[in-house]
């Protein structure tokens, strides 16, 4: 599920309706509860030693928002514990 959820999101909801001020605590909501979905999953998978699909869902996360500095800070341990250079 979660790797489907990785695939799927591809940027903040309802950015059809950007300009509109309604949408935007909405947005934000959904966004944030998707990077904090995403970054138990990825603390998961380094728990469980499922370092490449940690790697694959840290970096999927940060092609959505690359401001995401949890993500980048697991992405990058997950990194060091697979010994990549």
């Amino acid at each position: 599920m979660i790797d489907r959820l990785a695939d799927l999101y591809q940027d903040r909801f309802a950015l059809d309706f950007a300009y509109e001020a309604w949408t935007e605590a909405h947005r934000e909501s959904v966004h944030l509860r998707y990077l904090g979905v995403m970054e138990r999953a990825v603390r998961r998978c380094a728990v469980a030693g499922e370092r490449a699909r940690g790697i694959r869902l840290a970096r999927r996360v940060l092609a959505v928002d690359p401001t995401a500095t949890e993500i980048e800070l697991a992405l990058i341990r997950l990194y060091r514990a697979d010994e990549a250079h």
